[in-house]
């Protein structure tokens, strides 16, 4: 179904470049009418999350944050008391709180409407004021921009109203169409989902401030209200070992099924258990971290995190050269650390490995590097810099 909306987004997006310049495709009209067409595109989509706001304050709703786009987090803030948060793409969500009280379905289509009408409205008036220009520019072409407002908006209006589930934080929740199509029928229980979402998205947002112990309390409440599912736990137990709690976050890994939410999670299992035996960095323990990490890189080895953990236990087990090979794929020594695949961990390993391989200008470079970020480790990182630091420490003796 995601990759049905996308193709059906794109078509629509291209579909109107063509109305827009058929009559007059000259590279550079067709340019910036596509640049003018993208620029409203990303700009209706906080009008229609306003709208959803508006409707959901007339409804008598609380908002409790409003999402731009998805993927890593570019922005925090709020506006008008309400969290706002922007990322990557042309994606955005209200999440609104309890809904209760009279009336409830009716309120709540006209909450799953606001986006769409307050557009509506936005798009009708261009139409009233600029009618002229507009019906210039479909007929004879040209840039107008007046045009591409309104086509911008009916572009996300008809890709809104399509019925469909988007993923969420891995929960498929309904767009505005589906909403509309079920709101007259929906019951008290069928609202769970939307309380499920905005609890999915408070242990996103403490994740990103890593605060550890907020997710593990967050996500052991989830699972209580709702069901075991296998994300929040994977999410639990990766926040279980950043606090070194690993005894906890092993035995709730192992209770798993590989398969969950339709999906293959496996290779994200062996991932968790590779790096808790790594953190306990014994003989044995780095044997079974070979074994974990090795499955998890077979299984899936487009992810930069099973990349990072295979190099860094390669490292351990004394495979420098295959080890130091994987971490120069995600890491960019030049970047701050933590920043996109910048894991503290490979500089590390890094350090570690070039000083084994005789090449300590560069060993000293990671570990300084390493050690800029020490104030802001959390238990595991620490626990792991201090491993790591001490055999340094013992080659610097030995040389």
């Amino acid at each position: 179904m995601t990759v049905i909306a996308a193709v059906f987004s794109l078509a629509l997006f291209v579909l109107t470049i063509l109305v827009a310049s058929y009559s007059n495709p000259r590279p550079h009209v067709l340019a910036v009418d596509s640049m003018a067409l993208l620029a409203f595109t990303y700009l209706g989509i906080y009008l229609h999350e306003s709208g959803h706001v508006i409707s959901a304050k007339l409804s008598g709703f609380r908002v409790n944050r409003v999402i731009i786009g998805g993927g890593k987090v570019l922005l925090r803030s709020t506006m008008l008391g309400i969290p706002l948060t922007i990322g990557k793409g042309f994606v955005g969500l209200t999440v609104i709180g309890h809904i209760v009280g009279r009336l409830v379905r009716w309120r709540f289509a006209f909450f799953a409407a606001g986006g769409l009408l307050l557009q509506s409205l936005l798009a009708g008036a261009c139409i009233l004021v600029f009618k002229g220009q507009i019906t210039a520019h479909v007929l004879e072409g040209g840039v107008n921009l007046p045009a591409m407002f309104v086509m911008a908006n009916v572009l996300l209006i008809v890709n809104n109203v399509l019925p469909r589930r988007i993923r969420v934080s891995g929960e498929a929740l309904p767009n505005d169409g589906l909403r509309l199509l079920t709101a007259p029928f929906l019951r008290e229980h069928d609202f769970d989902e939307f309380r499920r979402a905005d609890q999915l998205f408070m242990i996103s947002d403490l994740l990103d401030k890593r605060e550890y112990r907020g997710v593990v309390d967050a996500c052991e409440e989830y699972i209580e209200k709702t069901s075991d599912w296998a994300g929040v736990c994977l999410t639990m137990c990766y926040a279980l070992v950043s606090l070194l709690d690993l005894q906890k976050a092993e035995r709730i890994l192992l209770k798993l099924p590989p398969e969950a939410e339709g999906q293959d999670i496996s290779f994200a299992i062996r991932a968790h258990l590779a790096l808790i035996n790594l953190l306990r960095y014994t003989n044995e323990s780095k044997r079974k971290a070979d074994e974990f990490s090795r499955m998890a890189f077979e299984s899936n080895s487009n992810l930069d995190i099973i990349v990072g953990i295979r190099g860094w236990v390669l490292i351990a087990v004394g495979r420098f050269e295959e080890g130091m090979s994987l971490l120069a794929q995600i890491t960019r020594s030049k970047k701050p650390i933590g920043a996109q695949t910048n894991y503290v961990e490979s500089f590390m390993f890094l350090a570690y490995a070039h000083f084994v391989t005789n090449e300590p200008g560069l060993g000293s470079h990671y570990w300084e590097r390493a050690q800029s970020y020490a104030p802001r480790m959390n238990p595991a990182e620490r626990h792991l810099f201090e491993i790591i630091g001490r055999q340094i420490d013992a080659l610097d003796r030995a040389a």
